[in-house]
């Protein structure tokens, strides 16, 4: 669903060269504009304003509204006149410990270097348990992203982030982390 949504706004869509990733530039016409309250409007506007004067931002948007979401991340990328790099997160975990930590290092240099924004689609997947202790190798599993790290990758990145989570459990967890929270209903 995501990517058919930015497909129709974007005039270019890419394989990054990294799994899970796809490249958009070029923001064409936003054709429909979905209910958002005023302070929604306010934030997307402050946030727009933040970025472009290449202040640090990140946002986290949640609920369950995922349209939502794409058309503000859509707006954001029109207003900053910016690239988004979109990440599907269920595809970038990864099983054993460091490995997520590792790409996602090496995916925020990048986007750093190039001026992109991320847009993290599903990043619940990113906090939950991935699997369960089966045999004597999974015991290397990771189960969830490291909260530390993630305070110090978004701390020391210049450009717009964006994560889009569904559940609150991890929403209350990770919310004092971002500069910004956006909540879609």
């Amino acid at each position: 669903m995501a990517m058919a949504f930015f497909r129709q706004h974007f005039t270019d869509s890419h394989p990054g060269h990294m799994a899970g990733t796809q490249l958009l530039t070029h923001v064409i016409e936003l054709r429909q504009e979905p209910d958002l309250t005023e302070e929604s409007r306010a934030q997307l506007k402050d946030i727009s304003i933040l970025t472009a004067k290449k202040r640090h931002v990140s946002v986290l948007m949640s609920g369950r509204a995922d349209i939502t979401a794409y058309y503000a991340a859509t707006l954001l990328a029109d207003r900053t006149d910016q690239p988004v790099c979109f990440v599907t997160c269920p595809q970038w975990v990864e099983h054993y410990i460091g490995e997520t930590e590792k790409n996602l290092a090496r995916l925020f240099s990048e986007a750093q270097s190039r001026h992109w924004i991320l847009f993290f689609d599903e990043a619940d997947a990113l906090f939950g348990k991935r699997t369960s202790v089966n045999d004597s190798h999974d015991r290397y599993s990771s189960t969830k992203l490291d909260r530390a790290f993630l305070a110090k990758l978004l701390s020391a990145h210049q450009e717009l982030v964006i994560f889009s989570i569904k559940e609150q459990q991890y929403t209350d967890k990770i919310a004092q982390l971002f500069s910004h929270h956006l909540h879609f209903d």
